[in-house]
């Protein structure tokens, strides 16, 4: 008898260990303005693997639609700019700030429409930008004008 009770609590302990998830986002150079990464879309090649990494090729328009499903899991996410040649170069997340330096900002998950619906859109979203230009992207006509790119791209009215 000892030895199921022992058998169930290590079966219980590995089965709450929290996953690990690295991702690697690729955002065209020069970019700026806001990127949402939607989830479990069947759309285009966007669920790209690369050591065990999810990557993220995010398009012009910063809307991407992806076969990846949000997880419960911790998040390492790394930022990087690319040039048409696949050059990388590394965006730093508000670690040090200069008001002209392009960085990631307001990294969010949240839903599109309402929670209850099946069809709602669940994502991953953030910011492009220098601190002095990110304002522009708080403005309701971009918000509105995004909304309705979104809308257009997953046949999703919210």
């Amino acid at each position: 008898m000892k030895k199921y009770i022992i058998l169930f609590i290590v079966f219980l302990c590995l089965s709450c260990k929290t996953k690990n998830i690295t991702e690697i986002v690729l955002i065209p150079k020069g970019f700026t303005g806001k990127v949402v990464v939607i989830f479990n879309q069947n759309y285009e090649n966007m669920k790209i693997l690369d050591k065990g990494e999810r990557v993220y090729l995010i398009p012009e328009d910063g809307i991407l639609l992806s076969k990846f499903r949000k997880e419960k899991a911790n998040y390492k996410t790394h930022y990087f700019f690319v040039d048409s040649l696949g050059n990388k170069t590394p965006i730093e997340s508000l670690r040090e700030v200069k008001r002209t330096t392009v960085k990631i900002y307001n990294e969010e998950f949240g839903v599109m429409g309402n929670s209850d619906d099946k069809k709602s859109l669940r994502y991953f979203g953030f910011y492009v930008s220098s601190l002095d230009s990110l304002e522009s992207f708080f403005k309701s006509d971009y918000e509105n004008d995004y909304n309705k790119q979104i809308m257009k791209k997953t046949g999703y009215n919210f």
